[in-house]
């Protein structure tokens, strides 16, 4: 994994879409980035414990799993190296907010702080 210019080492954790396309347009860009490509506030919950959410086929007109498993070892990955973690968040977005929530229990007892 390569380091950031003038970053101190950081990961970016974002939402995948447009908030992601627009941090991977910024000066954030040389930063490491995680997309989180998922729906937590539509997605069935009850598989969280092992990062998969299914999404509801009455919304989406097909049966979607996601599968986080890979981000979060990538993300757990970053904290062993020491990286910095930035949470992308909205208090008005939904499943940005789930997202910052959900990393934060995953991170609760790992590491003591995020930015």
């Amino acid at each position: 994994m390569s380091g950031t210019k003038g970053n101190d080492n950081v990961v970016e954790v974002i939402l995948s879409g447009a908030p992601s396309l627009s941090l991977k347009n910024s000066t954030f860009k040389e930063n490491e980035i995680i997309d989180f490509r998922v729906s937590l506030s539509v997605g069935d919950l009850a598989n969280i414990d092992n990062y998969i959410v299914e999404l509801p086929k009455n919304i989406y007109y097909e049966k979607i799993i996601c599968n986080l498993n890979n981000e979060i070892s990538k993300l757990i990955t970053f904290v062993d190296n020491n990286y910095k973690i930035r949470i992308w968040s909205s208090h008005i977005a939904p499943d940005s907010y789930l997202l910052l929530l959900f990393i934060c229990n995953i991170l609760k007892d790992i590491i003591d702080n995020m930015i």
